[in-house]
């Protein structure tokens, strides 16, 4: 009986559309992942920096200092 490793995968890529990261990763990881992330590409590749954005627009949340 074969062996399976599930694998979790969390955050980036660095590659330039969620297509590739799901081509990239289904090549490399195989029947091993369940479920794919995105890759976060485009204007979310600096997460952060897009996440402040989206906070910003929120009028029930306000910055300390």
């Amino acid at each position: 009986m074969p062996h399976h490793r599930s694998i979790h995968l969390v955050g980036s890529l660095s590659l330039s559309s969620n297509v590739e990261c799901f081509h990239k990763v289904s090549e490399l990881a195989g029947p091993g992942v369940a479920r794919l992330p995105d890759g976060e590409t485009g204007p979310r590749g600096m997460w952060i920096g897009w996440q402040a954005g989206k906070l910003a627009c929120n009028l029930g949340l306000q910055p300390e200092g």
